[in-house]
Parts: C-alpha cells; structure tokens; sequence
C-alpha cells in the first residue's frame, strides 16, 4: 500500500462500511467539484457582464452553461458528501412558481381557457381565429404567450438564474465565504468602472476597442460594455456596498495585524495598514467617478442611494467617514477638475430646463399609459416573455422615433408579460427578501460588525428595487447576475445569524432534484441557446446594414437600401439557417423580399408596378396559381421567386409572431399569387390595421388600396390619419393626392400644417401648375396666425419658407417680417442677412437696411453686390453717379 493511502487509512471516525481508500476518493472529487463550481462561479462575475454590448447572446449562452455546469457539480458533490448547506425557504416556492408560469405561457391550452386568461386572441386576431384562404387551417392562436420562441429564451434564463442562486445559496457555507464573494463583486465592480473610463479617455468608439454595435458608440458618455449608461450606472451602484464592505474589512484585518506586530515593528505595520485602505477608499473613488461620467440620472441617483446605505453602515464612526471620504473626494476632484466640467453642467442643465417630469422621460409615461390600455387583455398571465414589443404599438397613439424594446420600467414588463401572477410573484418575493434584511439585523443585535454586512447586502436590494420601477435593469443579464448574488448572500446571512433546526435532509433533496432536471434542462438550453448564440453575429450584421442603409420605416425611399439590400437579405437568411424558428428574421425577409422584387423591377424592359401586375393577374382569368406563375416568369424573369419568398415568409411569420402588422399587410400586396378575392384582402389590411392601429406605413396602403378602387373618401380617412402620425410620409401622400384632388380639396380632407403645404407649394412651383401654386400661398396667407402658432416660434426654418411664400403673392412687407424673424434666431447665417437687407430695401426701411448691409461687408469684404449697395446708400440724394465717381 502506498504511503497516502496508509495515511488515509489510519484516519479514524469513518462511517460504517467506507473505507479509508473511498474516504481519500470522495474528498478528492469533491475537491475538484468545488474546483469546478468555483471556476464556473469566476466566469459568472468576471466574463459574463463585459459580453453585453455586441455579443450578449454569447454571454447569455455563457452564463446558462455555467449555472448548469456549477448547479450539476454542486448536486454531485453534495450526493457524495453531504455539507451544512441551505435550509429550505419559501423563495424556493416563489421561484418554481415562476417557472411554471413562463411555461404555462408556452403549452397549447383549450380554447376556452385561453379566451378567459389572455381575451386578446379572441378580440384582435380574426384573421387567425376564423381562418384564411392563405393560412393553415387549425391556426387559430391557443397559447398565452404571442411570441413563443422570445418566450422560450426567457425560460432557459430564468431557469438559470433559478439554478445560480439555488446553487450559490448551498455553496455559501459561513460568513468569510460570502465576504469573499463580496470582494470579487467589488473587483469586478471596478474593472468595469476602469474600462468604462478607459473608453471613455482612450477610446475609439468601439466597445473593447473591437466590438462595433450598430447604433451605440461607447466613448461618450461612459458605458463600459453596455449600450445603454444606465444599466452601467447601475451595475456599479449594485458593487458600490461590496466596495464599502471591503473597504470596512480591510481596515479592521489591518487592525488585527497592527496588534499582532505591534511590538515587531508597530509604525511599519500602521503605515502598510493604512496604504491598503487607502487603496480601497481610491477604487471606491474610480467607481464613483465612472458613475458620474455615465451622465445617467437614475444611475446616480441609484449610487447614491448604496452610499447613503453604506455610510449608514458606518454607524456614528466620524473618523471612518473621514477616511472613507478622503480618497474618494480627492480622486474625484482631481478628475473632475482635469477632464473638466462643461459635459456635467450641460447634461445636468436639462434637468433643471425640464418643464415638467414628463418631459424629461421622453415618453415613458406615454408608453407606461399604453401598457395599462393593454392590461385587460392580458390580465392573468400576460402577453409572453419578450413580448412587450410588440404588444405596445397596438395601443401607443404617438411615434416617438423610437422602438421600445422594453418597457422603460420592470415592474410595468413584468406585469404586461406575466400579468398580475407574476406582478404578485415579485411583489412576493421582495417581500421574502425585505424579511431577509429585518430578521438578520434583528438577529445581529448590537454587533456592529454584522449590523452593517446586513446593511451592505440591503443597499443591493433597495437599488434594484427602486431603480428598476424606471427602468429595466433586470433584464440586462450583467445587472440581474449582481443582483442575485447580492440576494443570495443576504438570504445566507439572515440564515447564518439565526440557524433554525428546519429541514436538514433539503440540501440532498435538492441535489436529486437537479440531477434528476440536468438532463432535459441541458437539453433545452443547449437547443435554445446554440440557436441564439449562432444567429447574433448574423443578426447583429444586418442592423448594421439598416443604420447604414439609412432605412428606418418602410415607407423610406429605397434609395439607401438598394445598395445594402443583398447584404441585409444575405444576414436575415443566414439568421434563418442557425435558428429556423427566427420569427423576426423571416418577418423582415418577407419585406425585404418584396423590396427587392420592386427594386429590380423598376430597371426591367418591362417596369410595371406590383399594383399593376396584380390588376393584369386579376383582369386575365388564369385559372390555377401555376398558371400565374408560368406567366410571371415569362413576362419578368426569375425575379419573380422573391414574390413568393415574400408570401412565403410572411405566412410563416404569422404562425410565429402573430402581433406583427406588418405580415399581413404582407399577406395583402402579394396574396394575388394564391388568388385571394378583394373581400380576403380586406380582412388582411383590416387586421393589419386592427394591430398597428397608429402605424403610418400600413393606414398608407389602406388609403392606397382605397384610393385604387376609385374611393377618394376612404383613401382620405386612412391618409389623413397617416399624415398626421409621421412627417416622412407626407411627401409620399401628398404626391398620391395630388393625382386626385386639387389643392382646396387636399387641405379640406387632410388639414395640413405649415411644412405640408410648404411640400404642396413647391411641388406646384416645380410643376408649373401656377394657378394651384397661387391658390395655397394665398391660403396659407390667410391662415398664416394660426399657422404660425401651431410652430415652434425660435424655428427659422419655418420663417423664411413663410418669407419666400409671402413674396411668391408680392406681400413684401410680411415676407420682410419673417426674414427679420429668421434673423434672430440665425444671427450668424451670411446668405440669410443679404437676403434680409435687399428685402429692406425693397420695402423702403432704408436705415435698417444699411445696418444689415454694413454688417454683411464686415462679414465678406469682397461682396461686390454688398459693397455697391453701400456706395448707392451712402450717395447724396439727387445727385447722379456716374462710374468710379464717389
């Protein structure tokens, strides 16, 4: 026998029937469990949260894989020897409950069930209720969830941050643990704070200086790898009281040492002591400079809110605040005082310039107000995980510009996506972990040791409560990572302080519960997983090609597109290949499809429009879907196959994704190839309005499709709607309109603003229709008060297009007003003061006049134009001049 294995065998107090030699085995591979658990846990704070910008579906893939990896070596070490790990509690019941939620979301449910849980399907889906010509039958929607593949994705996370803290909770076995997970926390904390800075001063506007996002620069302000400097902001706040933690500790293991050496070498050992706290108090200050460069205001005010904690945590120590502020209040001013303040003051200065609270949220509270519209529909169990996107439009009257792809609070998502069971199973849940925080000081008594650990731990909690009722941090893996480690380390310490008898047999049972899940587990989130990792940089690349391309509505010339086209078609597909359920991508497709198909049209022998081709297909009387097919490619060439791509992908997307508009109106431009009758092809654009009730693009095709069948009236309806939604697409209606109405008629059916009848004006100019060209700068003459007041008054834009109206009807005296209007909003434009001073002229205010012209010749000496009009002012009157004279 070897000489280990002797050692091991002379170890006495092994159980009944184990040997020595399988006492040696066992500590071993629970060693290297560990090992494995220790390492899955290092990957988790220190790799997942700089994934965020650019490849957050790998870092989310990355997080899932260690909480499985980290879940099944804790189970197995636990099954081989058993440790004083968690008592049961009832958050384990809040959190199966919730995962039982998002899959009830997911399951196909009888019919009756889920009109009464989710009534939307019923109210707003006809299309796929009562059937059509160009969907399967039997697809009429059962599930709660409307974006079943997003919902899906949701899951796989949610049973991974289920597994991380279950699994966290057993490995934290004592005190030092969690002060040592702490500190990683802390140093993670500042890394990110030191990238953000270091993007911010050295940066070249990629995040890690090789990831380029698509719409998102990471030098200003400062982001770290997040593309949005709140959840950065936020991040940080979450590790400012593991920072103040450490901070706390290290002072007094420095103490302890200090007594220990005292009569060794009692200043040498003061001197270390206090470095290393200042060290500490210095990345506090790094964090806290980060945070103030992110420019995020709920951010700050999040940071604020985990110092204020902190410095309570401090208790009435004067001198450790000192010392804490010393380093922190020296670094930042230096910072502050090197890089300067202007950025600070004018991002601050908005706050104080807001009119009101709404302003300032850009919004929110519009988009808020949508989400309560929807909740009757939705009331049970929601929409889906993931669906917030695309149930908000349905019900938000007000383009912002913007797509909210989430709902700027996580209470607000997590009731629209879950309704009021799951609103009640985080409420729950707070409630569990405020519990937390109160028993454990209660049970820390007059300590004041344990007393500010609970209030450290509190600090986490409280920011992410309060900052995430506007915002939606807990959807930002990195920040939702923090927040459950801070959680699970506050539900181990209110257990450390006050152990109860409970259920000693919960950790093994655990153990059993998730071995006995690793394997179907693994299975869907491997599945999941794979496809979302696989289709991001695919999916990434083609909104890189979309902000190129300058495409943001469809309605947009394709003049930007053209030349991305292949590039976005060539993404989407291959999103398509790693990932065949990607709903989105084929919706997108089914557009860009049709697209190319005009595109390509438009430089054929024979450029007829899609509207004509589907009047000829109509008029002609073929009689099967074959023959319309054989005839569209004889008459235009192979192009015609992204017809039917288009028709095919959106019929698919509908399956998939049944709130997107878009695919039926989709549906309706090409359903001609399956031979859908006109009353077919109503119900497609009656349901694609039914859930983009405020999208402009579709009311235009509405209108168009009106307006085709000879219905002026109805197109109006629809147009007017549309013109007064989205200013792009003005010029588009109005060219539509001109074809029908004249000028009187327009305005009478749409009521068209300033810039509108600006377009109308100078279309008629550019088509020498000088009769309706007249007729709306007179009109706009006469309405020219009311006009005024409908802009904003400092908009010089709106003066002189007002001025070269007023002179297009000779009323020199207003179109000199509104020059001098323009003047003092614009006082620098040189081309705007000329002008300005000849129309003086014109009018006979000869003083004003040579002002103006005076400051022109200051401003361009060689003006000859200027320079002989000042010599002709500056003549005696009634002398002549003759040339060179004067």
């Amino acid at each position: 026998m070897s000489s280990v294995a002797k050692s091991v065998s002379s170890v006495e107090g092994l159980p009944q029937g184990v040997t020595a030699q399988e006492s040696f085995v066992a500590k071993i591979s629970s060693s290297l469990l560990d090992g494995v658990g220790t390492a899955s846990l290092w990957v988790i704070i220190f790799v997942v949260p700089f994934t965020m910008a650019g490849i957050r579906e790998t870092g989310v893939g990355l997080f899932v894989g260690c909480s499985l990896i980290m879940s099944v070596a804790w189970a197995i070490r636990e099954l081989i020897s058993p440790s004083s790990g968690s008592a049961f509690s009832r958050i384990y019941i809040v959190l199966f409950c919730g995962i039982a939620l998002v899959t009830l979301q997911l399951v196909s449910l009888p019919q009756w069930l889920t009109s009464f849980a989710s009534p939307f399907a019923r109210q707003y889906l006809d299309v796929l209720n009562n059937g059509h010509v160009l969907l399967e039958e039997g697809s009429a929607w059962n599930r709660l969830s409307f974006t079943p593949s997003l919902t899906r994705s949701g899951l796989v996370l949610l049973i991974a941050y289920v597994l991380f803290f279950m699994t966290l909770a057993q490995r934290l076995v004592s005190l030092s643990a969690i002060d040592h997970l702490l500190r990683l926390l802390a140093i993670a904390t500042v890394f990110m704070a030191a990238l953000g800075l270091a993007q911010l001063f050295f940066g070249n506007g990629k995040f890690l200086w090789v990831i380029e996002h698509p719409f998102r620069n990471a030098s200003w302000p400062a982001k770290g790898t997040f593309t949005n400097q709140n959840h950065f902001a936020h991040f940080l706040a979450l590790g400012v009281g593991p920072l103040v933690w450490w901070w706390r500790c290290s002072g007094q293991e420095s103490s302890s040492r200090r007594v220990r050496s005292t009569q060794r070498n009692q200043f040498g050992a003061a001197k270390k002591s206090s470095a290393g706290r200042f060290a500490v108090g210095g990345l506090i200050a790094i964090v806290l400079l980060a945070g103030l460069l992110s420019f995020s205001r709920g951010g700050i005010g999040a940071i604020l809110i985990a110092l204020t904690f902190a410095i309570v945590a401090m208790g009435k120590s004067l001198s450790g605040l000192l010392k804490l502020a010393a380093p922190v209040v020296t670094f930042v001013v230096i910072a502050v005082a090197l890089f300067g303040t202007k950025a600070l003051e004018a991002e601050w200065s908005t706050l104080a310039r807001a009119e009101s609270l709404s302003s300032l949220s850009r919004g929110r509270f519009a988009l808020w107000a949508s989400l309560l519209d929807a909740l009757p529909h939705f009331w049970l169990f929601g929409s889906g995980v993931g669906s917030h996107a695309e149930v908000y439009p349905i019900w938000l009257p007000t383009d912002f510009g913007v797509r909210f792809s989430h709902a700027e609070s996580g209470y607000f998502q997590i009731l629209i996506e879950t309704g009021i069971a799951g609103l009640l199973l985080l409420l729950v849940g707070i409630g569990i972990a405020g519990r937390w925080a109160h028993s454990a000081l209660k049970a820390a008594g007059e300590n004041k040791h344990r007393r500010s650990r609970v209030l450290i731990l509190t600090a986490g909690l409280v920011v992410s409560v309060l900052h995430s009722a506007v915002d939606f941090a807990w959807y930002i893996p990195a920040c939702m990572v923090f927040t459950t480690i801070i959680l699970a380390c506050l539900f181990r310490t209110s257990q450390l302080y006050a152990p109860s008898a409970g259920n000693t047999s919960w950790p093994s049972n655990l153990a059993l519960i998730v071995l006995l899940a690793a394997i179907p587990l693994s299975s869907l989130s491997a599945d999941v997983s794979k496809r979302d990792m696989t289709s991001e940089a695919s999916w990434s690349a083609f909104r890189f090609n979309v902000v190129e391309a300058g495409r943001t509505k469809i309605y947009d010339s394709l003049d930007g597109v053209n030349n991305r086209l292949e590039l976005m078609v060539s993404d989407l597909e291959e999103c398509l290949r790693n990932d065949p359920t990607d709903y989105r991508a084929m919706s997108e497709l089914a557009t860009l499809y049709l697209s190319r198909f005009e595109s390509t049209q438009e430089t054929t022998d024979n450029p007829m429009s899609l509207r004509e081709i589907k009047n000829t297909v109509e008029t002609a009387g073929f009689e099967s879907g074959q023959e319309v097919r054989a005839w569209l490619k004889v008459a235009f060439g192979e192009h015609v196959d992204d017809l039917y791509r288009s028709l095919w992908m959106a019929e698919k997307a509908i399956t998939g994704q049944p709130l997107k508009g878009d695919n039926y109106l989709t549906l309706a431009q090409v359903g001609f190839l399956k031979g859908i009758s006109e009353s077919e092809e109503r119900r497609l654009i009656a349901q694609s309005i039914r859930l983009r009730p405020h999208s402009a693009p579709i009311l235009y095709f509405a209108g168009l499709v009106e307006a085709e069948k000879g219905d002026v009236e109805a197109a109006c309806k629809w147009w007017k709607q549309a013109f007064h939604l989205v200013s792009a697409i003005r010029p588009r209606i109005l060219r539509d309109l001109e074809k029908f109405l004249p000028p009187e008629e327009i305005v009478h059916h749409i009521d068209p603003g300033p810039d509108a009848l600006w377009m109308m004006f100078e279309s008629y100019r550019q088509q020498k229709s000088t009769e309706r060209q007249v007729w709306t700068a007179t009109y706009y003459g006469e309405n020219f008060g009311s006009l005024s007041a409908s802009v904003d008054s400092h908009d010089s834009l709106f003066w002189r297009r007002s001025a070269e109206i007023f002179q297009s009807i000779d009323d020199q005296k207003q179109a000199v007003k509104c020059l001098g209007r323009a003047v003092q909003f614009v006082p620098g434009d040189y081309p705007l003061r000329k002008k300005y001073a000849f129309s003086l002229l014109a009018v006979g205010k000869t003083q004003i006049a040579r002002r103006e012209l005076q400051w022109c010749r200051l401003k361009s000496p060689h003006d000859a134009e200027v320079v002989e009009q000042l010599r002709l002012l500056d003549v005696p009157e009634g002398r002549e001049v003759l040339h060179g004279e004067y």
